[in-house]
C-alpha cells in the first residue's frame, strides 16, 4: 500500500520539494500500531487503508461507521498507556509524520534542524489547521493578483513566435574553444523530443546556426561527454577544467531553440535573444529596488553545480532574476499589507504560503533544470541534484506549463486546501521548533516517532539552501529563524562532504542519548532507519546498545520512492527497517554463544509468518537485521572471548543464518529433504529465492556476506553474474541461456565452472539441443551427485523460478520443466511395466 501511495502523491508533497518524504499511510500504520496493544489485524488494516476505493492518502475510515468505534476504542486503550497521546518527532523533516499523527487527533510536537524543514511543516500542519480554507483563498487571491501585475509588466519578454504561445526556451552552455578561439556550444545530447517513435532534434549548421530536423532512428549524442567536449569548429578536445574556469568567469549561453504549443519547436530565435538582452537592461535600470533580492551567497561544495558557478544567484540568467526578484518585492509589500491589516501572526500564515511558492518557481526557473524531450516538459533543478545542466530549459511563466507561476501556485493553494480539510477540525494540539536534535531537553515523552538522518543519504542542510536564500527574503522580518544568510550545517549528522563517518556516528549517538533523555521510563520510542551497509549497521547497533535501548521489534517497509533519482542504487532508502524500542531497564547478562543460539531460534520461530510475507531479499536480510538488534539489546552485559565487536558477529551471524534456515525449509517444503550443496550453488539458490536475478549492489554484497568462500572476481569469469553499467549498477545472476550466450561470444565452447549449478546450466543447454536420459545423468555425475540429488536440485531450482514473475524466469525455467517431465515420463513407463509383470504372473 505504500508503494502505491507514492504513485499517487498527496497534495502535500506538491507544496515543496524535500529530499524524502514517507507515504502518510506508513506514518498511520506505525501510529496506530503504537497506540493499541489489541487491534485485530484484521481492523488494523481497515483502519489504515480503504479497500483501493480513493487514494491511500485521502481515506480516513476511522470517522465513520464501525471502524470509527473500533478507533476510538483503540485511542482510549492508548490513552491509558501514554495518558493524553502527545507524539515527539525530534527529526520531523516535511511533518509527514506529524500530519498523519495530527489528522488521527494526537498532539504533536515536531521539530528540526533546518529551517526550510521548519518552513514546510509550518506551511502543512500549522497554519493550514488554525486558519482553515480561508489561508488558501486568500494566497489563491492575492497570488493570481501578483501574476496579474507581473503580466502586465514582464509579459512582453516572452512575445508569442509565428502566433503561437512560446511555452520554453532551451540553452545550452558556451565556452570560448582553447584551440581555435571560437564560441563552442556544450551540448549532451541534440534531442528536442521523442514522440511515438518519432525523434525531434537539432544539429548545428554554419557555427552557431541550428535547425531542427525529425527522424525514426538517430544518434543525437552531443559534443559533451564526462564533463569534456569537442569544438564544434576545430574538433579538438576541451578538458573539463578549462571549461570550469570559463563558466565559472563569463557564465556564457546559447539559446538553442524555442519550444511551443502544440509541442512544435522553432530555431528562428532572433526576438527570443532581443527579450533576453531587453530583460538584461531592466534589471540593470531596476538595480537598486531589486538587487537586494539577488543571492550573493556561495554555493556549497557539496552541490554539484559548485564545479561551475560561485553564488547561488549565478544558477540564473538575468530574464529569470528580473520575474523572481520583482515577484519577492511583490511578496513582501503583500505580506506587510496583511500584517499592518490583519496582524502579525497572519501575516507570518500568509508569508509562509508565498515562500512554498516562490520555492517551487526557482526549482523550475534556473540553469539546473533539465528539459525532459520524453514528456515535452521541463524537471526540476533537484531532478539531478542542482547539477550544471549543459543543455536546460527556462520556461515561461506566464504560459499554461511546467514551472510556471500560476502552476506553482495552484500546487501550493491545493496543498494548503487539502491540509485545511484534513486537520482543521482535528482536537490535536501542534508544536513546531526550529532546534538540533543535538540540544538535550528536560521534556519527558511517552511516545517519539522520528527517522533519522542516514549515512550517506543526502546533504539536507546544503540542498535546502538553493530554497533558503530566497525564501529568507520573505520571512526574514516575521521569523527570526531566517535571519541569517546561510543554512546553518555545523551540526548536521551524516558523512557528506567535510563530514566524517566519526563524525556521523557520534552525533547520530549523540542524537540517540537524547532520545533516551526525553523518552518517559515507560515510553516507547519508533525508530526509522535505511542504512544498506552492514557496517554502518554495526555501528548503529553499537550506539542504541550503549545508550540503553532494547529494540523489540522490527518491520521492512518501503517507505521510500523506488523511483526518486536521488535514491538511484539505494535498496537503504526503498526499504526502511522500522525499530520500536524502549528503555533497558534490566541488568541480564549472557554470553556471546547464548546471543547467536537466540537469534537463530528467533529466525526459526519466525520462519512461516515471514514467508507469507514474500519480502525480496532485501527486505528478509533488513528483517534478520532487527533479529540482531533485537536480541543484541535486551542484554546489559555481553560476555565473549572474540576480539570482534559483538555487534559485527551478531548482524553477520543473523544474515548467514536467515539465508541458510529459509533454504532448508523451503527445501523441506518442495523435496522432503535437504541436499548437501556447494556454497555457489546455494548463493544461485539464494538469489532465486528473492524472486528477482537482478540485485543492487547492497543486497549482492549481503548475500556474499551471507555465503562462505565465495570470490566476486570468480563469478564474473564464469559469467554466472555480470554487472550493469549506466547510473544504476546493479548485478545481474545469469540463467544457463544468459551464461551460454555470454561464452560463445568470448569464442568459448562451454560454460566454465565445477559447482552444481554450473552442472546444472551446461545440462539445460545440452538437454535443449539433445533430450535423453544420458544427457542427465552425464552432467548429475560431473556434479558428483546421484539422479535422485540431482532431479531434487532441479525441482528447488524450478519452484523458485515458478514463484518470480514471468519475464524474470527466462527459458531456463521453461528447460528445467521439460527436463523433470522427461524423467517423470520415464519413470511412469518403468513402473508401468513393472504393474503389467505382476498383473501377468
Amino acid at each position: 500500500m505504500a508503494k502505491k501511495e507514492k504513485n499517487g502523491r498527496p497534495p502535500i508533497s506538491e507544496i515543496h520539494y524535500w529530499p524524502t518524504r514517507k507515504p502518510l499511510i506508513v506514518s498511520r500504520a506505525v501510529l496506530l500500531a503504537s497506540i493499541s496493544d489489541r487491534l485485530q489485524i484484521e481492523d488494523f488494516i481497515k483502519l489504515i487503508s480503504n479497500d483501493g476505493k480513493v487514494p491511500t492518502f485521502k481515506s480516513e475510515p476511522w470517522k465513520s461507521g464501525l471502524y470509527k468505534k473500533i478507533y476510538e476504542d483503540a485511542r482510549r486503550r492508548g490513552e491509558e498507556i501514554y495518558g493524553d497521546l502527545t507524539i515527539y518527532d525530534p527529526f520531523a523533516g516535511s511533518g509527514m509524520i506529524g500530519f498523519e499523527a495530527l489528522r488521527l487527533g494526537f498532539n504533536v510536537e515536531l521539530s528540526d534542524y533546518n529551517p526550510v524543514a521548519y518552513a514546510i511543516m509550518k506551511a502543512t500542519l500549522e497554519y493550514p489547521k488554525k486558519y482553515g480554507k480561508k489561508l488558501a483563498e486568500d494566497v489563491k487571491e492575492e497570488g493570481e493578483r501578483i501574476i496579474d501585475e507581473l503580466r502586465r509588466e514582464l509579459a512582453e519578454l516572452y512575445p508569442d513566435h509565428e502566433g503561437k504561445e512560446v511555452k520554453a526556451y532551451i540553452w545550452a552552455w558556451v565556452v570560448e574553444c582553447k584551440w581555435c578561439k571560437k564560441i563552442t556550444p556544450l551540448v549532451n545530447d541534440w534531442t528536442l523530443l521523442k514522440d511515438k517513435g518519432t525523434i525531434t532534434y537539432i544539429r548545428p549548421e554554419d557555427g552557431l546556426n541550428f535547425r531542427c530536423y525529425e527522424s525514426e532512428k538517430i544518434d543525437i549524442k552531443g559534443n559533451v561527454d564526462r564533463g569534456k567536449a569537442l569544438c564544434l569548429h576545430c574538433g579538438r578536445e576541451i578538458s573539463n577544467e578549462y571549461i570550469r574556469e570559463d563558466i565559472r568567469t563569463n557564465k556564457r549561453e546559447i539559446l538553442l531553440a524555442v519550444a511551443l504549443e502544440g509541442r512544435t519547436f522553432s530555431t528562428d530565435i532572433k526576438k527570443h535573444e532581443e527579450m533576453v538582452r531587453k530583460a538584461h537592461e531592466i534589471l540593470e535600470k531596476k538595480k537598486e529596488e531589486l538587487a537586494q533580492f539577488i543571492p550573493s551567497q556561495e554555493i556549497p561544495s557539496e552541490i554539484r553545480s559548485s564545479n561551475y558557478l560561485t553564488s547561488w544567484g549565478d544558477l540564473f540568467n538575468d530574464r529569470q532574476l528580473l520575474v523572481l526578484t520583482s515577484l519577492v518585492k511583490k511578496i513582501k509589500e503583500t505580506v506587510e499589507r496583511y500584517r499592518r491589516e490583519k496582524g502579525e501572526e497572519y501575516a507570518r500564515a500568509m508569508a509562509v504560503a508565498f515562500a512554498m511558492w516562490v520555492g517551487k518557481i526557482v526549482s523550475r526557473n534556473c540553469r539546473a533544470t533539465i528539459w525532459d524531450s520524453s514528456r515535452f516538459g521541463i524537471g526540476h533543478a533537484l531532478a539531478n541534484q542542482i547539477s550544471i545542466m549543459w543543455k536546460h530549459a527556462e520556461t515561461n511563466p506566464f504560459a499554461k506549463f511546467s514551472g510556471s507561476l500560476s502552476g506553482m501556485l495552484k500546487d501550493v493553494v491545493d496543498a494548503l486546501k487539502f491540509s485545511a480539510e484534513k486537520l482543521s477540525d482535528t482536537k490535536g494540539k501542534v508544536e513546531i521548533r526550529l532546534t538540533s536534535a543535538l540540544s538535550s531537553s528536560n521534556k519527558k515523552y511517552k511516545l517519539i516517532v522520528t527517522d533519522p538522518p542516514y549515512y550517506d543519504d543526502k546533504a539536507y542542510g546544503e540542498i535546502s539552501e538553493f530554497f533558503y536564500v530566497w525564501e529568507r527574503y520573505i520571512l526574514e522580518d516575521l521569523f527570526p529563524e531566517f535571519s541569517a544568510s546561510k543554512v546553518d550545517v555545523s551540526e548536521s549528522i551524516d558523512a557528506l562532504g567535510d563530514r566524517t563517518p566519526e563524525i556521523f556516528y557520534s552525533r547520530l549517538e549523540s542524537a540517540l542519548r537524547n532520545l533516551y533523555n526525553s523518552l518517559d521510563d515507560n515510553g516507547l520510542l519508533v525508530l526509522f532507519f535505511a542504512h544498506s551497509n552492514l557496517q554502518v549497521w554495526e555501528h548503529v547497533l553499537d550506539s542504541l546498545y550503549r545508550v540503553g535501548f532494547h529494540i523489540t521489534s522490527a518491520i521492512p517497509l518501503a517507505t521510500e520512492n523506488e523511483n526518486n533519482v536521488l535514491a538511484r542504487g539505494k535498496r537503504s532508502v526503498y526499504y526502511s527497517l522500522v525499530l520500536t524500542a524502549r528503555k533497558r531497564l534490566n541488568n541480564l547478562e549472557t554470553e556471546e554463544g547464548q546471543i547467536l543460539d537466540e537469534i537463530r531460534e528467533e529466525i526459526e520461530r519466525n520462519y512461516e509468518s515471514i514467508s507469507k510475507l514474500n519480502y525480496e531479499r532485501g527486505e528478509l536480510y533488513l528483517w534478520a537485521v532487527g533479529v540482531a538488534l533485537s536480541v543484541v539489546t535486551k542484554y546489559s552485559k555481553i560476555r565473549s572471548f572474540s576480539t570482534k565487536r559483538i555487534s559485527e558477529t551478531a548482524l553477520n551471524y543473523a544474515q548467514t543464518v536467515t539465508s541458510s534456515i529459509f533454504l532448508e525449509k523451503d527445501m523441506d517444503k518442495v523435496i522432503g529433504r535437504r541436499l548437501n550443496l556447494d556454497e555457489e550453488t546455494l548463493f544461485y539458490l539464494s538469489v532465486l529465492s528473492g524472486g528477482k536475478r537482478e540485485l543492487d549492489t547492497d543486497t549482492f554484497n549481503q548475500l556474499l556476506k551471507a555465503s562462505k568462500n565465495i570470490d566476486q572476481n570468480s563469478l564474473e569469469r564464469k559469467r554466472l553474474i555480470r554487472k550493469t553499467s549506466g547510473k544504476k549498477t546493479s548485478i545481474i545472476v545469469n540463467d544457463a541461456y544468459s551464461r551460454s550466450e555470454l561464452v560463445e561470444r568470448e569464442g568459448i565452447t562451454n560454460i566454465m565452472g565445477n559447482s552444481a549449478v554450473d552442472w546444472v546450466h551446461r545440462c539445460v543447454i545440452q538437454f535443449n539441443a539433445r533430450p535423453s536420459m544420458s544427457v542427465v545423468e552425464e552432467h548429475a555425475k560431473g556434479a558428483g551427485m546421484s539422479i535422485e540429488d540431482f532431479q531434487d536440485l532441479l525441482k528447488i531450482i524450478h519452484f523458485y523460478e515458478s514463484k518470480m514473475k514471468e519475464q524474470e524466469r527466462g527459458k531456463e525455467y521453461n528447460t528445467i520443466g521439460n527436463i523433470l517431465d522427461y524423467i517423470h515420463k520415464l519413470q511412469d513407463r518403468r513402473d508401468g511395466r513393472i504393474d503389467h509383470f505382476f498383473k501377468q504372473s
